[in-house]
C-alpha cells in the first residue's frame, strides 16, 4: 500500500495496480495455454486412448427392450457425451413399475466404470474388466450381487448378463433394439 504524509498523519492511498496488471495478465495467459495443452484436446487426442475406449461402446446407444412373463424391461443409452454414456433401465407391466435404475459408464483417469443407481439410490461402481469390439465386462467383487455385468452385441440386439464374479447365478436379458 502507498502511504501519503498529510500534516504529520499517514493516510492510506488507493492501491497502485499497475505492477499487478502485468502479473495478472501473465497468469491468465499461462492458464489459457495450460487449458489448450490439457483440457482443450479432443477425446481422440488423449495419450492413453481412454476416451476412445468410451467411444468403442457407442454400439450400446439407443433404446432396447426385453419382454418376459408379462414384464417389459426397457433400457435406453444416450450417445457418448464428454466422459460418459448415460442410461436408464425401467421394468414395468400394464399396471405398475417394478424396477428402475439410473446407469452410467464413466471414463475416469484410471479406467472406465459402470455405475448403477437402483431406484435412484447411491450408485454401485463396477470397474472395467475386459472389453472387445462387441462386448464389455465390468466387475466389483466386493458387491453382494451382481458382481459382474456384461453386455454383448448380438446381431439385431444386445445381451446383458449379471452374475457373481465367477459367472454363477447368472441372469440374462436378450434386448432387441426399438430405436437408435
Amino acid at each position: 500500500m502507498n502511504c501519503v504524509k498529510l500534516q504529520k498523519q499517514y493516510v492510506l492511498a488507493p492501491f497502485s495496480f499497475q505492477p499487478m496488471w502485468g502479473v495478472l495478465c501473465i497468469a491468465a495467459l499461462l492458464c489459457c495455454m495450460l487449458h489448450m495443452e490439457i483440457g482443450g484436446k479432443e477425446p481422440s487426442e488423449t495419450s492413453s486412448g481412454e476416451a476412445s475406449s468410451l467411444q468403442r461402446l457407442s454400439w450400446l446407444t439407443g433404446t432396447w427392450v426385453f419382454e418376459k412373463d408379462g414384464q417389459t424391461t426397457q433400457e435406453h443409452w444416450r450417445p457418448v457425451q464428454g466422459t460418459m454414456l448415460l442410461g436408464l433401465s425401467h421394468t414395468f407391466d400394464a399396471k405398475r413399475t417394478s424396477f428402475f435404475e439410473y446407469l452410467r459408464i464413466h471414463q475416469r483417469e484410471d479406467a472406465l466404470y459402470y455405475i448403477a443407481s437402483p431406484a435412484g439410490r447411491v450408485g454401485v461402481e463396477f470397474r472395467l474388466h475386459e472389453m472387445g469390439d462387441e462386448y464389455v465386462e465390468f466387475r466389483n467383487g466386493q458387491h453382494d450381487y451382481p458382481q459382474r455385468i456384461r453386455y454383448a452385441k448380438t446381431g439385431e440386439g444386445i445381451t446383458a448378463e449379471i452374475s457373481l464374479k465367477d459367472g454363477t447365478r447368472a441372469q440374462r436379458f436378450e434386448f432387441m433394439r426399438v430405436a437408435p
